[in-house]
């Protein structure tokens, strides 16, 4: 019965921080390597004015680093809009169509699944 709850309380822990925790947002100049890249952190690449990228990884929990385009001349595009506080909104929604195939919005800095 005591093994039984603990993993019942581990599945639990993992859905809330997979479903509830907050991306924090860092801006940089340069894009990290991607063995420096940390979870729940969400890479805002470029010169101040000037974003190029922003990278994090997947909220999945399979560990693969997501790379989305800011630059108007290429496409698939995204924006990214920042709140009060640290918080930011990522725009339109991030859908993975490898791997894990995740689907989902960033939306102040949380993950909404599609």
């Amino acid at each position: 019965m005591i093994r039984l709850w603990k993993q019942l309380a581990g599945s639990i822990h993992s859905w809330f921080f997979r479903h509830f925790r907050r991306y924090t947002l860092k801006s940089v100049e340069e894009m990290p390597e991607e063995s420096r890249i940390r979870s729940r952190v969400a890479y805002w690449v470029g010169a101040e004015g000037h974003k190029c990228c922003l990278a994090f990884r997947c909220p999945c929990g399979c560990r693969e680093v997501i790379y989305l385009n800011l630059l108007p001349i290429a496409r698939p595009l995204w924006r990214v809009e920042l709140h009060k506080g640290k918080s930011f909104s990522a725009a339109p929604s991030i859908h993975r169509t490898k791997g894990c195939r995740a689907h989902f919005f960033l939306k102040e800095g949380r993950v909404v699944w599609a």
